[in-house]
């Protein structure tokens, strides 16, 4: 199965076992397993070695096929990035962010809450109190075009469950009664157990499945422009795989469609909010040409315990970066100031404007990586600006003090 049109269905699992042998395909947990809506899917990476044979062939006795080897590869998954669910629960491709990440939160009690009365444009009261909203989470504040919260994506600095403070300013103080939602926040969690994915793909008739076990997914994301529905990319090194045998799937159920949420996309397509590191001011930016990486990649714990000489995968952690385009006008000759002075700079990349497809990208604390640079932005003069995402040490969270945090709304 190395191309995408013979795929009927992708079901994942996250587990925080290594495991070794692969389970019944027809049995819990896969029956009950949520499955991804799929962009593209390549198993093309999938490989079964061959041993040369380098046994003595003699007249009387040869054995001629090479001898089987590891039986391990990569397989490329494409899905969008997405907004939440109406309710708490983290959708799947938060949960596969969260094996390649660490982190995960979600609100306890509601997503959807409003506005309270006597709010400012950095203080946020509810109407519902809600329980796990915690500094590092963010809220989508009113609608598009509303002169007060705008529809945008604003990060939590301090909060409790009846009330948030913002890191970043609303337009003017939300009204009583404005839509608020709460994010789903996946981050960079170096104390969490290590995280790994198991897939079931089922082709285009029942027989056609292929499994794998012990899976490392690292993220990133594409199709980042101001005009695009963005896409997360998952390469997940897997350390086995196998097609099904026969008896573990013959009871296989597809009736259960997948739970779907919508891509990040409106006719508003996003923002880009950027200034100064800890400066509670409103800044939005003209933009093109937005990239990023989170900078996360595994490597293999080699040992004889486990499945083809894998014993398990290892986060190796290097600097998340964004890079983008903004117009001359912006914020010039500042950032050249700002890169001589090594001032500290805050953005948050936003992907829709509404409830059920929001997905936005926050670099709390980030550096310039070089002096800005003149590119043009089709006809328009623009400025190329590149950042690395650092950690903030003065946080007292994981979440808090994650060099990067993805929030869906």
């Amino acid at each position: 199965m190395a191309s995408p049109h013979v795929l009927r269905e992708l079901r994942v699992i996250s587990t925080t076992t290594f495991n070794s042998n692969h389970s019944n395909a027809a049995a819990s947990p896969w029956t009950t397993a949520p499955k991804l809506d799929v962009v593209d899917y390549d198993a093309g990476g999938l490989a079964q070695d061959g041993l040369p044979d380098d046994t003595l062939k003699t007249r009387l006795y040869e054995q001629g096929a090479p001898t089987p080897g590891l039986s391990r590869g990569t397989i490329k998954i494409s899905t969008r990035s997405l907004g939440a669910y109406a309710n708490i629960d983290p959708h799947l491709a938060a949960v596969m962010m969260n094996a390649a990440f660490g982190g995960v939160q979600s609100p306890g009690t509601n997503r959807n809450v409003a506005c309270g009365a006597s709010a400012s444009t950095t203080a946020i009261p509810f109407t519902n109190a809600n329980t796990e909203t915690v500094p590092g989470m963010a809220l989508l504040i009113g609608r598009k075009g509303d002169t007060r919260g705008c529809g945008e994506v604003k990060p939590i600095v301090s909060c409790n469950a009846t009330h948030a403070v913002l890191g970043i300013p609303c337009n003017a103080a939300p009204s009583s009664g404005d839509p608020i939602v709460i994010s789903t926040t996946c981050f960079l969690n170096e104390d969490a157990p290590q995280s790994y994915l198991e897939t079931l793909a089922i082709g285009k008739a029942t027989a056609d499945q292929r499994q794998t076990i012990g899976g490392a997914p690292t993220v990133k994301f594409s199709a980042l422009g101001t005009s695009e529905r963005p896409k997360m990319e998952i390469d997940l090194a897997v350390a086995d795989h196998q097609t099904v045998p026969t008896a573990a799937r013959a009871s296989l159920q597809h009736a259960t469609a997948p739970r779907r949420t919508l891509p990040a996309f409106s006719k508003g397509i996003g923002l880009l909010q950027f200034g100064d590191y800890n400066t509670a001011t409103r800044a939005p930016m003209k933009y093109s040409d937005l990239s990023h990486d989170p900078g996360i990649a595994y490597a293999e714990v080699p040992g004889p315990g486990g499945v083809n000489g894998i014993e398990g995968w290892q986060k190796v952690k290097s600097v998340p970066t964004m890079e983008f385009t903004l117009l001359y006008d912006e914020d010039m000759p500042g950032l050249e100031t700002d890169f001589l002075n090594l001032q500290g700079k805050a953005v948050v990349a936003q992907f829709g404007h509404e409830m059920g497809k929001t997905f936005a990208i926050e670099l709390a604390k980030a550096f310039q990586r070089a002096m800005p640079t003149d590119k043009p932005s089709g006809p328009l003069s623009g400025v190329f600006v590149s950042l690395h995402g650092t950690d903030d040490y003065n946080a007292t969270s994981n979440i808090r003090s994650s060099a990067v945090r993805y929030h869906m709304f």
